[in-house]
């Protein structure tokens, strides 16, 4: 749950140290846009803060999920996500699929699907993570040693993806896109601007200038209306980065899916004229933050992903869109609720608290007020035939 909040008055405060870490990076980027000659780009701000070595949110060790972090992923909400999710994965592999995670942030749904792979009789070759923050890498690690020697034996960490197209099998992506750096723009007097990075009187803050004509042709060919139609000052973001990862996810693979888990939208409602505000937000102990340059390094940042966007990319780079559907459809196809109902057979008080506690997470999962609609999942094929079963496929809506 977040709470949203425009005030850094009304936010927990840094402790010491992560005070001092805070003011670091603010530094460290102010001369960064000295030497830049007082400008850069959003998407090298939102690099710099959540994955600069030693100064990044993702890479400076503070605690980043669950109650005591910043924000709750769906497979901290309950084992039911990750059961449901294995079962997918299960029914789409072949024999001798790997699977690769991308970013397994504590390491809780490579645990949880691992173990229900191990049970199920379905497990894959091989279970590989790729995750280059070493704090997290530590965390999944110490997860993972729970399991059996058996079960996490088939547990490879990367640092990073050949370009050899060996992997046959399934790749998955719980919240990686979103986090992505987003270059951002607005619109005014019916022209293109790029919304970058200032200092004002020794602040961060909002810098405009004028896109140069790549980036305001990006802008123009995303948006669905014409630009007169949109409202003075309306400002929003562009990922750059998506297509040169599917590529490199292309490169890496030989044959098999990606499933994507994402917040998002497809372009006509991410890019709709009455979304004025954009998508950029930050987290912080779980409020919701409108000001990206509160707490530079402390403060996770995130912008909703354009999923219009990643299948153009998808197909350029040789995948076909084999499904599109919301988190909530996804998890009532592959049996969220039956696994639910297999769960609650204690008896007594036990059955009672098993019930509320599973009846508070698959509101949280499906309802759509919370992660139900507002979660998105692809799934993207390459050299496989793939049905992905979606009774509420919504490619169409792309």
């Amino acid at each position: 749950m977040a709470y949203f909040n425009t005030s850094i008055d009304d936010l927990p405060e840094l402790d010491a140290d992560s005070s001092k870490h805070a003011e670091q990076v603010r530094l460290f980027l102010v001369d960064l846009i000295e030497t830049n000659n007082g400008f850069i780009g959003f998407d090298r701000y939102m690099e710099t803060v959540l994955y600069a070595p030693g100064l990044g949110y993702y890479s400076a060790g503070s605690e980043k999920f669950g109650p005591s972090g910043d924000y709750v992923t769906a497979p901290l909400v309950s084992p039911l996500f990750s059961q449901t999710l294995a079962r997918f994965i299960s029914g789409q592999m072949m024999s001798n699929d790997a699977i690769l995670e991308l970013g397994a942030g504590t390491g809780v749904m490579a645990a949880e699907m691992l173990s229900w792979f191990n049970t199920s009789g379905s497990e894959p070759t091989a279970y590989n993570i790729l995750e280059t923050a070493a704090d997290l890498r530590q965390r999944q690690m110490a997860t993972l040693s729970t399991l059996t020697p058996e079960v996490a034996g088939r547990v490879c960490w990367l640092d990073q993806l050949s370009s050899a197209k060996g992997f046959n099998g399934v790749v998955v992506a719980n919240e990686v896109i979103d986090a992505m750096p987003v270059k951002c723009f607005a619109l005014m007097s019916g022209q293109v601007l790029e919304l970058g990075v200032g200092v004002c009187d020794g602040k961060l803050c909002w810098k405009t200038v004028v896109a140069d004509a790549v980036f305001e042709q990006t802008v123009l060919s995303r948006l669905p209306s014409p630009i007169e139609h949109y409202p003075e000052g309306y400002h929003s973001e562009i990922r750059p980065t998506v297509s040169a990862w599917l590529k490199a996810l292309g490169e890496y693979m030989g044959s098999g899916l990606i499933v994507l888990l994402d917040y998002g939208h497809e372009r006509s409602t991410y890019f709709e004229t009455s979304r004025a505000n954009g998508t950029l937000r930050g987290y912080y102990r779980h409020f919701m933050l409108e000001d990206p340059f509160v707490f530079p390094g402390m403060v996770d940042l995130t912008a909703s992903v354009d999923f219009t966007e990643v299948a153009e990319a998808a197909v350029a780079n040789g995948f076909l869109v084999a499904g599109y559907t919301s988190q909530a459809n996804f998890l009532i196809d592959n049996g969220l609720l039956e696994r639910a109902a297999d769960d609650s057979t204690e008896s007594g008080v036990n059955r009672d608290q098993t019930r509320l506690s599973q009846a508070e997470a698959i509101k949280c999962l499906t309802d759509p007020g919370e992660m139900g609609e507002s979660i998105k999942v692809m799934v993207l094929s390459k050299d496989r035939d793939t049905d992905t079963g979606f009774t509420r496929d919504q490619r169409y809506r792309l």
